[in-house]
């Protein structure tokens, strides 16, 4: 599946291409002005406390913290950031380069500020532009994936569609987020089980991307399972490899984990956080259409990835894959509407969902490729395709360059305790600040 030439006009070379979608993405990213300041906000000092004092705890940072913050848990006699370990690992070799840069800002080396400081804008920046920099290489990956399929102009294209149509923009580029590398990872798997339909011993490789997946984000776990199953059916030959990679780097997880907390598995793992939810056929429509939460809503151009489904089936270019993405993506979907806070708290739009954006993208591949060239007829309606892409660029851009979306979440009152407010067509996130006057006075109401 190839679509069409762009008349006889030069192409760049792929390497150039690459390189123009990564600065792109980066420079976007990094000048546009939200950062997050919720679940991430202790990332940093993770990663320092990792690279400076060799240890996960944040002992050291005690004196800036508020005994009640969410973040923080309480492990013996060590605190302990609650969330996952595996962003601020990978983010280590990041903050060593932080470290010799920053004094080009601050009076002060990075591990010197931190333990000076809470966390403040100057340490929302830094954040801010590592996961710049991860969402941009991932756009760069979903490039090379496209172009199993499709011709340099169109893979450009599809790049340019997750890095600014979805929340790779909107959430995963805003902050340390587990989504971020969590994308990165499942985004490795996926390409290396796309070149393993030439090169199949390639595929025992996935096993390790898999892995980081599952360290940094415990719901990667269904990931894990179905491309296991994957493997072990379609590329049987290559499974004890794949498992010996895979316990490679789940082992020294395990192992650390009964270090810290005297169990294999960390609290934020155990299944008891999943099918707490008492409304979960709200949360499972809500996280399709929910007007400040619903995927269909905020990214619209991903229901096309449906429609990829459908054109796939239909050409019988249905690949084996296929079949088990569309699994991962069903069994997601139900998982994070279990949870009771499955609208993602204080967050921006589908937040939940972000995982899973390789996944869609991958489905609007079909789409792309029926997308005109000069010489070629419409086939996917322009009526269609690009005012819904227009619709989600827009909408990511207003929530990922205006506060106000953000301050959505607590303003008129807070939303972890007025759920209704997800379902209110007349005041939805992400266009909270674009006619002041109508919000005020909705506000006042």
């Amino acid at each position: 599946m190839c679509g069409g030439r762009m008349g006889k006009v030069k192409i760049p070379s792929r390497a150039f291409l690459a390189l123009l979608i990564f600065l792109a993405a980066l420079a976007i990213y990094v000048k546009s002005q939200v950062t997050s300041r919720g679940d991430t906000l202790w990332s940093l000092y993770v990663a320092a406390s990792i690279l400076k004092v060799g240890n996960t705890d944040l002992d050291e940072y005690a004196h800036l913290m508020s005994p009640d913050d969410y973040r923080l848990e309480r492990v013996g006699s060590h605190i302990y950031s609650r969330f996952p370990i595996g962003t601020p690992f990978i983010a280590v070799p990041f903050v060593a380069i932080v470290e010799n840069l920053f004094p080009l800002f601050e009076q002060a080396s990075f591990s010197a500020y931190l333990s000076q400081h809470a966390p403040d804008q100057a340490i929302f920046e830094v954040e801010k532009v590592i996961a710049s920099i991860v969402v941009a290489a991932n756009a760069v990956l979903i490039f090379a994936i496209a172009l199993r399929f499709l011709s340099p102009p169109r893979a450009v294209i599809l790049a340019l569609i997750f890095a600014f149509a979805t929340s790779a923009w909107s959430t995963a580029s805003r902050g340390l987020w587990q989504h971020g590398l969590s994308m990165l990872a499942l985004s490795i798997a996926l390409y290396l089980i796309v070149l393993s339909s030439d090169e199949p011993w390639l595929a025992q490789f996935a096993a390790i991307p898999l892995a980081f997946a599952y360290v940094i984000r415990p719901t990667n776990s269904i990931s894990v399972l179905v491309f296991s199953i994957y493997i072990l059916l379609v590329a049987r030959r290559y499974f004890v490899k794949y498992t010996l990679w895979l316990l490679l780097l789940i082992l020294p997880f395990l192992l650390y984990n009964y270090a810290v907390y005297g169990a294999a598995l960390p609290p934020y793992y155990l299944p008891e956080r999943l099918g707490n939810n008492p409304s979960l056929l709200e949360a499972l429509v809500g996280n399709l259409v929910s007007p400040s939460r619903g995927l269909l809503v905020f990214s619209p151009v991903l229901a096309l990835s449906i429609v990829g489904m459908a054109l796939r089936l239909k050409r019988a270019d249905w690949r084996t894959v296929d079949a088990y993405l569309v699994v991962i993506l069903i069994l997601h979907w139900i998982s994070i509407s279990t949870f009771r806070h499955w609208y993602g708290g204080w967050s921006i739009g589908p937040r939940f969902f972000t995982d899973m954006l390789p996944f869609f993208a991958y489905f609007l591949i079909p789409v792309v490729d029926r997308l005109p060239s000069l010489t070629q007829r419409w086939d996917v309606k322009p009526f269609v395709f690009w005012p819904l892409l227009a619709a989600s660029i827009f909408i990511h851009f207003r929530c990922a360059t205006d506060l106000a979306p953000d301050a959505w979440n607590s303003v008129p009152n807070n939303i972890d305790d007025n759920r209704y407010r997800l379902w209110d067509w007349s005041d939805i996130q992400f266009l909270r600040g674009l006619c002041p006057e109508r919000n005020t006075a909705k506000l006042a109401h």
